[in-house]
């Protein structure tokens, strides 16, 4: 009985540093799920975008269709700088189209100041 209790606390042991481990990196993936998904949501929310001259419009396909990859691959555990740095990119330019209203591309400069601090900020 004492060798049974004597392993579980050994188990026990080894197994905190393991916890402690992927706490704050999950809650890196969850806090960059919660930004992406923001993102998302406010380019999604640009009104006119069905008016964006075609060049526009494309950049805007591909910021939305690089931000949905990446959620799928945080979701997955992983994240894509490249695809970051392209959705970065991608945004900022929508952001400054003209049709875009001047509250929209605030919210947009805001996500991609919080998509750079998490591409900043990312160690794994």
């Amino acid at each position: 009985m004492h060798t049974c209790a004597l392993r579980i606390a050994v188990i026990g042991v080894l197994l905190v540093p393991l916890t402690y481990a992927q706490g704050p990196r999950e809650a890196e993936f969850e806090r960059a799920r919660n930004i992406v998904s923001k993102t998302m949501d406010d380019l999604r929310h640009v009104e006119r975008h069905d008016q964006f001259a075609p060049e526009d419009r494309e950049r805007y396909q591909r910021a939305t269709r690089d931000l949905e990859d990446m959620r799928r691959d945080l979701d997955d555990h992983r994240l894509d700088r490249e695809r970051l740095d392209r959705a970065i990119e991608e945004i900022e330019r929508v952001a400054r189209v003209d049709t875009v209203g001047e509250r929209e591309r605030r919210e947009l400069m805001g996500d991609v100041r919080e998509l750079r601090r998490l591409r900043d900020d990312w160690h794994y």
